[in-house]
């Protein structure tokens, strides 16, 4: 059965990772289990992304997230050599990654192998 975790109310769960370019930080599914499962299950207006994250030299793996107006958004800071790999994103009610705040510098950000459908999906 695959882990799966609820953002409370219309929050969202704020990363900052500062790992070293030889050794990153990776969060990912545990070995040998079903994808880990982030999702709100609030929906509409007030409802905030799943997850904020910032930092340098990171890594995102196998994760999915569903529900919410964002899945992922890049920051509120800089980031730098990130990848997002494998992930899954769904029934958003806007955009499914974001790294676009003015202001905010996007280095060496990598996203592969993964898949977003039904975005701007639910109200």
């Amino acid at each position: 059965m695959a882990s799966s975790y609820v953002t409370s109310g219309s929050g969202y769960f704020q990363l900052t990772l500062n790992g070293n370019l030889t050794t990153p930080i990776i969060i990912q599914e545990a070995p040998n289990q079903p994808r880990t499962i982030i999702q709100c299950l609030q929906v509409g207006t007030s409802a905030q992304n799943i997850m904020n994250i910032q930092g340098s030299n990171f890594m995102i793996k196998a994760i999915v997230f569903a529900k919410r107006s964002r899945g992922i958004r890049i920051g509120p800071s800089t980031t730098t050599n990130a990848i997002f790999d494998n992930i899954y994103i769904y029934n958003t009610t806007g955009t499914s990654f974001s790294a676009d705040d003015v202001g905010n510098e996007y280095v060496n950000i990598t996203l592969r192998n993964s898949e977003m459908t039904n975005t701007n999906a639910l109200s």
